[in-house]
């Protein structure tokens, strides 16, 4: 087991949170990036975030988070331990690519409503599969 600077064990369960934590404040930062770098006004019906790109990145996202769950819901029930931390890292940047997915169309299109939904998405799903203490501590 890891020791922190205090000397005191540092468990697999704050390591989570800690890993956790960062990729939740990513997905805001995304959404500040894009405040700042692609300030625009909402697109018409039909407009820039409606094109083959946008369709692609939907698909994307969904596979991605289709993917997250799958892998969370066949990896779990059996996984505990020292064995869950690697699988939730896993099915966190799955969820985190959802707004990854969405800061390109943002950036491409300079649309921040149509990237919208990618954020929200992500830090949704990040949030369903947030740590567990009962699936991380032995």
């Amino acid at each position: 087991m890891a020791v922190g600077a205090s000397g005191q064990p540092v468990g697999r369960l704050f390591t989570a949170r800690l890993v956790w934590g960062a990729l939740l404040n990513g997905v805001v930062l995304y959404g500040v990036v894009l405040w700042f770098l692609a300030p625009g006004t909402a697109a018409a019906p039909g407009g820039r975030g409606s094109g083959p790109l946008a369709v692609v990145l939907r698909l994307m996202a969904v596979a991605a988070g289709v993917s997250a769950w799958v892998i969370f819901r066949r990896s779990f029930p059996a996984s505990r331990g020292p064995q869950a931390l690697p699988r939730y890292v896993m099915v966190w940047a799955l969820c985190e690519s959802v707004g990854l997915y969405g800061l390109v169309l943002g950036l491409l299109t300079r649309d921040i409503p149509a990237a919208a939904p990618f954020l929200l998405g992500s830090a949704g799903l990040l949030l369903v599969f947030r740590p567990r203490s009962e699936q991380l501590v032995d």
